[in-house]
């Protein structure tokens, strides 16, 4: 049996997120940290490259060890590497406080909201199409939009900086991904 064939799903995510710039190069001299703007392509991607790749990342981690899950901060550093690292949230409601060291000069990707799709192909019809077809892409991305549209009140602080228009970095991830879930993976997938 290939394992990575049967484990694997096809991932679309609509996500509010943010490129948060920690690079001398990007940060203004003595202001800290920066919000690239939306139309950012940085370090290889846009924004809604990076949400891919942040789903990809989030998805493919065991839950023993997924930093989701992490209530301490022990996990943030597992599949981190490059100039980019990603913060995860978290699945529980009220605060959860994690302490993380990320190198020097290192920019952070994290989700304020997030919701995706995770496409079964293995599951009998009509739960799953076993062929990821454009129709079913476009359901899914138009499915995923309504359900993001009823975040509202949204607001994010970084260093005591509100984040003005938070409705601005909206973007689904794009391409659709496919990511590897492990068999100990954050939904219990049997």
């Amino acid at each position: 049996m290939n394992i990575k064939n049967k484990y694997s799903r096809t991932v679309i995510g609509s996500i509010f997120t943010l490129l948060l710039a920690l690079t001398a190069q990007l940060a203004v001299a003595d202001s800290g940290p920066s919000v690239l703007p939306a139309t950012a392509h940085a370090y290889g991607k846009d924004y809604a490259g990076w949400s891919a790749a942040w789903l990809k990342w989030a998805l493919s981690i065991p839950a023993a060890t997924n930093p989701i899950l992490d209530t301490t901060g022990d996990y943030a550093n597992i599949g981190q590497s490059g100039k980019v690292w990603f913060l995860a949230g978290t699945t529980t409601s009220g605060i959860t406080k994690r302490t993380i060291t990320i190198p020097a000069g290192t920019a952070l990707f994290f989700p304020i909201v997030n919701y995706f799709w995770l496409n079964l192909p293995e599951l009998p019809a009509p739960y799953a199409d076993p062929v990821w077809s454009p129709k079913q892409e476009a359901y899914v991305r138009d499915y995923l939009a309504g359900v993001v549209d009823t975040a509202t009140g949204l607001s994010l602080k970084v260093d005591g900086r509100t984040l003005k228009n938070p409705e601005d970095f909206r973007f689904q991830s794009n391409p659709p991904v496919m990511v590897y879930v492990p068999q100990d993976d954050i939904f219990n997938l049997t």
